[in-house]
């Protein structure tokens, strides 16, 4: 806990104007300052600051508060890391134990930490726009397209290659300028040798990057190795990227690349651009893509999802089109999820990355992304998911935990049912297996839509067989609404009489004569609970989506109802002639007999029929 005299103290010096100039270009306007609100797109002022009550307001889209709100809004940051660093630049002290170990450290030895990455931020710089050992660091950064303006914002620099400044051109400068090599050591700038102890840079031959903190404070560097120094050694393979040593100061799982830059763009354009590379951030922020940023040699944690969750509440996804690539966006969906996110996906394919498409083409998909649960269903129905009923398994194993993260039921449902379509499998299978473990799950507010009811329930006697002919029809009908006009013609309602398939047919027939379909979830009200398992199998398994004929499948259903009624009909016409028999009857006997002969000829020639065809069913 902050002492509440201390936020006072702090709230009392801050100068509010200073904290929001700068990120906003502020005019002086009578007593007040205004500009361009930094949390939505204007083009005309209408965002305030106030000094004389140290807060700003926008009357465009809302937004107020102080400056400790402003940062936290703007950047992402937590209340207590947002406090810290504004106590620290207007000099009030906090008490030690003021955030737990992270903050520890004495706030000194913070200081100097951050002057010793200043330094080399400082240095790298140099080399890379002035000086004559920083010409390769120019010449690739030419390369990849990145202009003055973009190479200034990043505040990019190079360190240099050995051949080029020798082994120690940053332990030089850090040692003129009177930093601690110790210090420069643990914060992973420089190393040490084991053969004669003496200091050596760490980043040598690469494009660097400063991983700089909202507010513009350098936590660390990332650095891209030149393949002009690259080793090409298979055996000893140079890393493309290496980053600054965990610490204090820096931790990779919670940091972002180019969220200083980022920041208040994701605020205006209301989603960030998740991508992998250092480049790939500095490339498309060139291309006027100012929301984008990327996570810092680790997958995608769930710390830096809750910093973009202060941010956004959308994040599209756009990894390299490679099978890596395709893995971390998996993964990266599942954090975000997790987060209560809305992820998106712009899909690359294998050899792409967002720096190397050609930028319209990348434009016309960052337009429209792909919902990230359709694509990952998507990808696993391009790998096979539908091919057995082992495939179907698997993948729905593999979704059921992103189903369960989804909050609203409304879009749990929505999603539920497209897992359902993509793989092939019934709807009420997939609701089961989307239920969050932890709480019940509503149904969606349609009542047509309703999910099955629980699966706790007692046990229920077995089931009789369904009817063939009846289940197909209904099977037929389910999967394809468009045979309805046909159903009509043959009167097949009347037809399918067992109580739990005709409220199925009686709905399709319903539906298809309102101009529209009958979804599943409507369809799987209608079914009681204690035949949900055999209904399940024998009418929702999707089994005629592709069927391109569907006239015959209806005729051979019509004719297996016919052979099946035939079929019921005798018992009882026997029946009839034992007792016509016993009472002596005489001529009623043979005209049973003969009915009974005339209804055994007509159910051999439908099942001729029927040997002449393929029959459907199992």
């Amino acid at each position: 806990m902050i002492p509440e005299a201390k936020l006072k103290e702090l709230r009392e010096r801050i100068v509010v104007e200073d904290v929001i100039g700068q990120y906003v270009a502020l005019k002086s306007s009578g007593r007040q300052f205004k500009g361009l609100c930094p949390f939505h797109a204007e083009k005309t002022p209408s965002f305030y600051v106030h000094p004389d009550r140290r807060s700003f307001k926008c009357f465009g889209c809302g937004e107020y508060g102080d400056a400790i709100e402003f940062i936290q809004k703007v950047e992402g940051t937590s209340f207590l890391e947002t406090v810290r660093r504004l106590a620290d630049q207007f000099a009030v002290p906090l008490p030690s134990e003021v955030g737990g170990a992270r903050n520890a450290r004495d706030a000194n030895e913070r200081d100097l930490d951050l002057r010793v990455t200043e330094c080399a931020a400082t240095f790298f710089r140099r080399v890379l726009v002035k000086e004559a050992v920083g010409e390769a660091g120019r010449a690739y950064a030419a390369e990849r397209g990145v202009g003055a303006d973009t190479s200034e914002t990043f505040r990019m620099g190079y360190a240099p290659a050995p051949e080029e400044a020798g082994w120690d051109a940053l332990v030089k400068e850090l040692t003129a300028r009177g930093h601690d090599l110790e210090r420069a050591e643990r914060l992973g700038l420089v190393a040490k040798s084991e053969r004669n102890q003496n200091y050596y840079d760490r980043f040598r031959g690469r494009l660097m990057f400063p991983v700089i903190r909202p507010g513009g404070s350098v936590l660390g560097f990332s650095g891209r190795i030149l393949p002009i120094h690259d080793s090409k050694d298979d055996q000893d393979p140079t890393p493309k990227y290496i980053n600054s040593s965990e610490s204090d100061l820096y931790a990779k799982n919670k940091t972002l690349f180019g969220l200083q830059a980022a920041s208040r763009h994701i605020k205006t354009s209301g989603r960030a651009l998740l991508v992998e590379g250092n480049l790939d951030v500095v490339s498309l922020h060139q291309r006027g893509h100012g929301e984008a940023l990327a996570p810092l040699g680790t997958s995608f944690t769930r710390e830096q999802c809750a910093v973009l969750g202060r941010l956004t509440s959308v994040v599209v996804i756009c990894f390299d089109g490679d099978r890596a690539g395709r893995k971390a966006t998996a993964s990266a969906i599942e954090q975000l999820l997790t987060a209560d996110i809305e992820p998106r996906v712009v899909a690359l394919e294998p050899g792409e990355d967002p720096d190397s498409v050609d930028p319209e083409r990348f434009q016309r998909r960052l337009e429209r992304p792909t919902p990230a649960l359709e694509w990952f269903l998507r990808r696993l129905v391009a790998a096979g998911a539908t091919e057995s009923i082992e495939s179907k398994a698997r993948a729905l194993h593999r979704v059921a935990p992103l189903l369960q993260k989804l909050k609203d039921p409304d879009v749990r449902g929505d999603y539920a049912h497209l897992a359902a379509n993509l793989l092939s499998l019934p709807i009420s299978r997939v609701w089961s297996a989307a239920q969050p473990e932890s709480r019940g799950w509503a149904p969606p507010h349609d009542p047509r839509n309703a999910p099955p009811r629980s699966r706790e329930r007692p046990p229920t006697q077995p089931q009789t067989a369904l009817p063939r002919g009846q289940a197909l029809l209904t099977a037929l009908l389910v999967d394809l609404p468009m045979a309805a006009g046909g159903a009509v013609r043959d009167q097949v309602l009347e037809h399918v009489d067992d109580p739990r398939l005709s409220p199925i047919v009686e709905r399709v027939l319903e539906a298809a004569s309102e101009g529209r379909h009958a979804t599943v979830g409507e369809l799987l009200a209608l079914v009681e609970p204690e035949a949900e398992q055999l209904l399940h199998r024998a009418i929702f398994q999707g089994r005629f989506l592709e069927e391109t004929r569907p006239n015959r499948v209806l005729q051979q259903g019509l004719t297996l109802c016919k052979v099946v009624k035939i079929e019921s009909q005798i018992p009882l016409i026997d029946q009839q002639t034992d007792a016509a028999r016993r009472d002596g009857r005489e001529e009623e006997v043979r005209a049973l007999i003969q009915r009974r002969l005339e209804l055994r000829k007509e159910q051999a020639a439908l099942r001729a029929t029927l040997r002449d065809d393929d029959d459907p069913l199992p």
